[in-house]
């Protein structure tokens, strides 16, 4: 039975947004230690609470809201290994690309839907991917020219990401639902 709501995609634009504003306003408090804090903690548990509040089929929210948060951690020490330029950019390609699937996967074994898994997993994949290169080229074009306006644009993954991984998941939802129906 489809019970994913149609507020998902419109929560997901107010969180990344509102996470991105916080972003600004820490780097330009110069608040580094609360930034990082932030950017370590916050996105997963966030996006964590907007799944399972838009999914009337979740029976445990805390578990989907601790495997967002806890893969979003993982993410950003795949992120933070080394800080090298281009290696940063790979590497942020990857653990968006990574934090999407595994994020998808944990919901499709959570809520247990009847998803065409491996397209599905595939469009995450890629929806991972594209939401990286936004930020991919901020942090290019804040090395190269020390720019900080770039710097704070990295942190615009934030909502492209959670956009795009709603959209999907919303529309990989609702073509299941069809499919079930006939």
């Amino acid at each position: 039975m489809y019970l994913l709501k149609v507020d998902l995609i419109k929560h997901s634009v107010f969180s990344g947004f509102f996470l991105f504003i916080i972003s600004a306003l820490l780097l330009y408090l110069k608040a580094a230690s609360v930034l990082l804090f932030f950017a370590i903690l916050l996105p997963g548990f966030c996006y964590g609470i907007i799944l399972s509040l838009n999914d009337k089929s979740v029976h445990s929210p805390g578990l989907i809201i601790w495997a967002s948060t806890i893969i979003y951690i993982g993410c950003f020490f795949i992120l933070y290994l080394k800080d090298d330029s281009l290696w940063f950019i790979l590497r942020l390609m990857l653990a968006s690309t990574i934090g999407s699937m595994l994020l998808f996967s944990s919901y499709y074994f959570i809520i247990n839907r009847n998803y065409h898994f491996k397209r599905t997993l595939l469009y995450m994949m890629l929806s991972g991917l594209s939401a990286s290169i936004p930020s991919a080229i901020c942090h290019y074009l804040f090395r190269t020219t020390h720019f900080e306006m770039f710097f704070l644009a990295i942190f615009i993954i934030f909502p492209v990401w959670q956009i795009a991984f709603a959209v999907l998941l919303h529309k990989c939802v609702t073509k299941s639902f069809v499919h079930e129906q006939s």
